[in-house]
């Protein structure tokens, strides 16, 4: 499975990563930003800020068909802000679940399709 990662604080970084392999990640890529294309990954884990910008704003300014494939994580402790960011994804007819920041242990089987 491969899984990206949108956040943009490195002290998050290890925990994440941790997690992301114990859902079974094979593959795991970081970035600041959201990319172009979303639908090379099996899952993306996004956080709600991102430096001068927001998950929303970047996700708002792709196209539908790019944004089409992965389910989503919400892993930000922003909470209303990430509410939002979650409706919005499921007004796009995405898959997407929310995670509290740091992971809660437990709350997520391996191997569980999200």
């Amino acid at each position: 499975m491969r899984v990206l990662i949108v956040d943009d604080s490195p002290q998050r970084y290890p925990v994440l990563e941790a997690y992301v392999r114990f859902l079974g990640a094979s593959e795991v890529v970081i970035t600041l930003e959201v990319p172009e294309d979303l639908s090379n990954f099996d899952l993306v884990c996004l956080d709600y800020h991102l430096g001068a910008d927001t998950a929303l704003d970047a996700l708002e300014r792709l196209p539908p068909e790019r944004l089409c494939g992965p389910p989503y994580l919400v892993h930000s402790t922003a909470g209303l802000e990430a509410t939002m960011l979650e409706d919005w994804l499921r007004k796009q007819g995405l898959q997407v679940e929310r995670l509290p920041y740091p992971p809660l242990p437990g709350r997520h089987r391996k191997g569980r399709t999200l």
